[in-house]
């Protein structure tokens, strides 16, 4: 097996692995905080190396801005081959042609979700589930259902994928990416 079959292999084994946990800590605690996992190489072996801690600072845009910029700099200082951002956030679905005119936690129209937002260098993922919430203030069961329709595994970066949360591996992995290129896993 070749360095890329490798390392396509061990993305998925990743993604696998991040599903897992994001949907057992969903099913245990009703609810995501913001958290980063991260595929680490180190002396030759693959593990997951986790960012936590980051739910206070997304109580506000500049707290958000914060926590992007903490995770930026994880990624400079932990050299990951993958990352992937986990959070709840809101989501607003749009019909052809209309365009955001407000954000989606201010939209009537919005979707409470669960997404997850995969990284390489030079490719991306996205995972989403719609949680749903039945009962009054005081019981409330609560699920998720997996959005097939906005789901994607692991495909070449295109440019689509925007936000503060995403592209958080692109300006730090120039050089790396040409390492992986040559980096022989055996």
């Amino acid at each position: 097996m070749n360095t890329q079959d490798i390392f396509q292999e061990e993305l998925k084994k990743f993604e696998k692995q991040v599903i897992k946990s994001i949907e057992s800590t969903f099913e245990a605690d009703g609810e995501v905080q913001p958290v980063v996992f991260a595929l680490l190489r180190i002396d030759k072996k693959f593990g997951v190396g986790i960012l936590g801690g980051l739910g206070e600072l997304f109580c506000s845009e500049e707290g958000k801005e914060q926590a992007a910029e903490i995770i930026k700099n994880f990624g400079e200082t932990a050299k990951p081959l993958a990352i992937a951002f986990a959070s709840e956030s809101w989501m607003t679905e749009l019909p052809k042609g209309e365009k955001l005119t407000t954000m989606p936690s201010k939209d009537p129209r919005r979707v409470e979700i669960v997404h997850i937002s995969f990284e390489s260098f030079n490719q991306t993922g996205f995972h989403c589930w719609e949680i749903l919430r039945e009962g009054n203030w005081m019981v409330k069961e609560v699920s998720l259902k997996k959005r097939e329709d906005i789901s994607t595994t692991w495909k070449m970066k295109d440019g689509k994928m925007v936000g503060r949360f995403m592209n958080l591996l692109e300006e730090n992995y120039t050089d790396f990416s040409d390492e992986m290129r040559t980096f022989n896993l055996n």
